[in-house]
């Protein structure tokens, strides 16, 4: 019985392996060395680097353009508003006098003055938002400076620890080390980036309704007519 028994065991632990386990094990030892964080070639890198910078030079010229149109908008609006009341009081006089022909005709200019007064605050607002959206492009383009000067660091980290395989192993330590830091500062750097380009993603939406908008009080103004 023990002699059997014994047998029994011994065959048990020198059966194979169910072919599920097997794949199981050799899964996980083919994905351990899984590199997680794949980098574009050098020069891919520092063009990405290149388009970053001139992006964003290009956002802050565009809002400084945007904030000077703003700046002379305003003072567009605050001269239409006299115009609107100068209209009104001719009108009130016109009404009194019983100046029919006259206040029919100021009528209509308060009309179509009220209308482009609509339209110049839209284009206000469009100024404002896009003004929003440029400063969320800049900030989306220095991220992107930032991961790219964070790849480049990590390739070359890379690069400095490939060509050093052979030294010992408290060196190819501190540069596994080096690696990891890197490899982890360029995850979180790819993170911030694309929370940058969500932010400006939703600005542009915002940038777009309000040309619609616009769009929609210049088709109201044109359709002022005599009545």
């Amino acid at each position: 019985m023990t002699i059997r028994s014994f047998g029994v065991l011994v065959l048990a632990l020198t059966l194979p392996l169910p072919a599920a386990s097997v794949r199981a094990q050799g899964i996980d030892s083919t994905y351990v060395g899984f590199t997680a964080v794949s980098l574009p070639a050098d020069g891919v890198i520092r063009s990405g680097a290149g388009a970053a910078r001139a992006d964003e030079q290009a956002a802050g010229r565009e809002i400084d353009r945007v904030t000077d149109s703003r700046v002379r908008l305003d003072a567009r609006l605050n001269v239409q508003k006299a115009d609107i009341d100068a209209i009104r009081s001719r009108a009130d006089l016109a009404k009194k006098e019983k100046r029919d022909a006259d206040r029919a005709d100021l009528d209509f200019q308060r009309r179509r003055a009220e209308a482009d007064r609509r339209t110049l605050e839209e284009i206000r607002s469009l100024f404002d938002d896009q003004i929003a959206e440029m400063s969320a492009k800049r900030e989306w383009a220095k991220a992107r400076g930032r991961t790219a000067d964070a790849e480049l660091a990590l390739l070359r980290k890379r690069q400095e620890r490939a060509s050093r395989a052979t030294a010992d192993s408290t060196t190819l330590g501190r540069l596994d080390n080096d690696v990891r830091e890197l490899e982890s500062r360029v995850l979180d750097a790819r993170k911030d980036e694309a929370a940058k380009q969500a932010d400006w993603a939703s600005r542009y939406r915002d940038t777009v309704s309000q040309e619609m908008s616009v769009w929609r009080a210049q088709q109201a103004a044109r359709a002022v007519v005599r009545s």
